[in-house]
């Protein structure tokens, strides 16, 4: 007869041994058998008490079990880690209104917070997070405060404004000439008040203003006397006592429009008036001898005229 080979169940052959076989070969088939069994199921070393049921259950499983099971979450009490994505409807508890716990929040919960927080949200809000934080720090009704300011623009405001306590106000400057009842910034005091009606003020030291009706300028009250001794060079607002003979007292061609001097040749000294490029009522004096006695009292006209005698 023939005796066959196998190591696993699935070689072994039902159709051996055939009846007509030798009986002497029974015993090479017991021992196919065993090596079968413990070429199987090398690690069984006690009974198993599993079902042929239970034992099917581990038909598809592709990795030890226990390793599986524990990469998994127990059903109570485990703490979980890591991202968990969960597809469907997920149940948790609805804890009491106002808990403030890592406790999963249900959508019960949510609605009866907000219900609790925002009992006057009836619509979707749609500030900004920017934009609803400009409410820090408000500290009444927002519309009841906006109601009682002025607006930016076109706002008639009534009573007494006090601004004493702002480092400054600004207000438009208004063009030169206006003469509405609008506030007046300081460019408009200076360009009208000042610049535009009162004369330029370098080199009028001691001057007044005086006026023709139309045009403002400058003038001297009085003429300051001053006595000379040697060559002196004239200046507006000085009247000149010359007192002593040979100087020359020279008439700058600096002179404006209203500048006066004045002067007088003390009694036994002779001198000369320098009038360089100056004029002397309309005509071109040059060097003008003087002698004891002799004054004038002179005011500048302008480039045509030249000096004239003061009043």
């Amino acid at each position: 007869m023939t005796v066959e080979t196998a190591l696993y169940p699935q070689q072994l052959n039902t159709a051996l041994p055939a009846s007509t076989d030798f009986v002497s070969e029974g015993d090479d088939h017991l021992r196919l058998l065993k090596t079968v069994l413990k070429t199987t199921f090398p690690n069984v070393a006690g009974a198993i008490a599993a079902t042929d049921v239970q034992l099917g259950y581990v038909a598809g499983v592709t990795s030890p079990l226990q390793t599986q099971l524990n990469a998994k979450g127990a059903v109570t009490g485990q703490a979980w880690t890591g991202a968990h994505g969960f597809g469907g409807s997920i149940t948790v508890p609805t804890l009491a209104q106002g808990t403030n716990t890592t406790g999963a929040a249900s959508s019960a919960f949510v609605l009866a917070e907000w219900a609790a927080r925002l009992p006057n949200y009836t619509a979707p809000i749609t500030a900004s997070s920017t934009e609803l934080n400009y409410v820090v720090g408000v500290t009444g009704g927002i519309q009841a405060q906006l109601s009682g300011k002025g607006a930016v623009a076109g706002q008639a405001w009534a009573g007494v404004q006090d601004f004493t306590g702002a480092a400054s106000v600004l207000v438009p400057t208004k063009a030169a000439g206006d003469a509405s009842g609008a506030a007046a910034s300081t460019a408009f005091v200076t360009a009208t008040a000042f610049a535009s009606n009162l004369p330029g003020q370098a080199g009028k030291a001691g001057k007044f203003v005086t006026t023709d009706g139309t045009n403002a300028a400058w003038a001297f009250p009085r003429l300051i006397p001053q006595a000379i001794t040697a060559n002196t060079t004239a200046a507006p607002g000085y009247a000149y006592l010359i007192a002593a003979s040979g100087i020359t007292l020279t008439v700058p061609a600096t002179f404006t429009a209203r500048d006066a001097f004045a002067f007088s040749v003390g009694v036994g000294f002779s001198a000369q008036i320098d009038w360089t490029t100056n004029k002397l009522k309309n005509g071109t004096p040059g060097v003008m001898n003087v002698r004891s006695k002799q004054a004038a009292n002179l005011i500048y006209v302008d480039n045509t005229y030249g000096f004239m005698e003061a009043a």
